[in-house]
C-alpha cells in the first residue's frame, strides 16, 4: 500500500475491477490533501464496466494534481474524455511525463499486468519501480493446492468412490481436458483442478475477463452483468459462474 511517503508522485494503473485498490490509495491520498502528482489510468471495456466514475470525476474536479485517463477497448466511437482501444506504451509515455522516473502501482488480470509491465520495460521503468496486486490469485493458488488426485484411466461417474455426488462432467475443448464437477463448482474453479488455463480477475461475475464459449450443454450464472448482449447471443458464458447439473463443454 502506499502511504504518500514512498515517492514525490504516483502513477495507478487498474484494468476493470483491479482499480479498486487503486481507489483506495486515491482516496487516502485525497482526504490528506497530498501534494504529489497522481496519474489514474483506467482500462476497461467501456462506461458501464467504469466503476467508480462517477467518484473519479468528482475528485478530479476537485484536486489539480489528480490525472485521469481513460482506454476503453469495447466503444465503437470515440467518448469524450475516453481512449477508444487499449493501453499502449504510446499512450502511457503520453499521459505520464517521465514515467521512467515514476513509482507505479498496476492491478487488473494476469495478462493485463504482464503486458503493462513490458511495456514500462520498454519505457524503462526499472523492475524495482513496479508493485502489482493480482485479483483472484490467491483463491486461484488455494484451488490449486487444493486439486485432488486423478486417475486419467478411470471412467467418469456421477457417484465418485468417496461417495461425493458430482453435477456431471466439464470438457474443456482446447486443452483436451475432463473432469467432474463437484457440488456448487464453478467451471472457472474446476478448471483450475486440471490446470486449464483460463483468464479470470474479480471473480464476482462483473469484469468479463472470464468469458468463454459454452460449446455445448447448459449452465447458470447468478450474475451476468461481465457479459455484453452479444456475448449472450454468441454462446458465450462467464467462466466464474456458471454452473451445471450436466455435461457440458467449452472452448478453453
Amino acid at each position: 500500500m502506499f502511504t504518500g511517503q514512498e515517492a514525490d508522485n504516483i502513477v495507478l494503473i487498474g484494468g476493470g475491477v483491479g482499480i479498486t485498490p487503486m481507489m483506495s490509495i486515491t482516496r487516502a491520498l485525497t482526504d490528506m490533501e497530498w501534494k504529489g502528482e497522481i496519474y489514474f489510468i483506467v482500462a476497461c471495456r467501456d462506461p458501464e464496466h467504469f466503476i467508480f466514475a462517477s467518484e473519479l470525476k468528482r475528485l478530479q474536479e476537485q484536486h489539480s494534481n489528480l490525472h485521469l485517463h481513460v482506454a476503453m477497448s469495447r466503444i465503437e466511437k470515440e467518448i469524450e474524455g475516453y481512449h477508444r482501444g487499449r493501453i499502449s506504451k504510446e499512450l502511457l509515455a503520453q499521459w505520464v511525463p517521465d514515467i521512467a522516473s515514476q513509482r507505479i502501482h498496476i492491478c487488473g488480470a494476469p495478462p493485463m499486468m504482464d503486458s503493462t509491465k513490458e511495456m514500462l520495460k520498454e519505457l524503462n521503468v526499472p523492475a524495482e519501480s513496479l508493485f502489482s496486486e493480482n485479483f483472484g490469485s490467491q483463491k486461484k493458488l488455494r484451488a490449486q493446492q487444493a486439486k485432488p488426485k486423478q486417475n486419467a484411466d478411470a471412467p467418469k461417474k456421477e457417484i465418485q468412490a468417496n461417495g461425493t455426488q458430482t453435477n456431471g462432467i466439464v470438457t474443456f475443448e482446447t486443452s483436451g481436458k475432463s473432469t467432474e464437477l463437484l457440488p456448487d463448482e464453478t467451471i472457472l474453479e474446476a478448471s483450475e483442478r486440471v490446470d486449464v488455463d483460463i483468464d479470470s480477475s474479480c471473480r464476482t461475475g462483473m469484469c468479463g475477463i472470464c468469458v468463454v464459449k459454452l460449446l455445448s450443454g447448459e449452465v447458470s450464472m447468478e450474475v451476468e452483468d461481465g457479459l455484453d448482449p452479444e456475448e449472450k447471443a454468441a454462446g458465450m458464458i462467464l467462466a466464474c459462474q456458471a454452473q451445471s447439473t450436466g455435461n457440458v463443454s467449452v472452448e478453453a
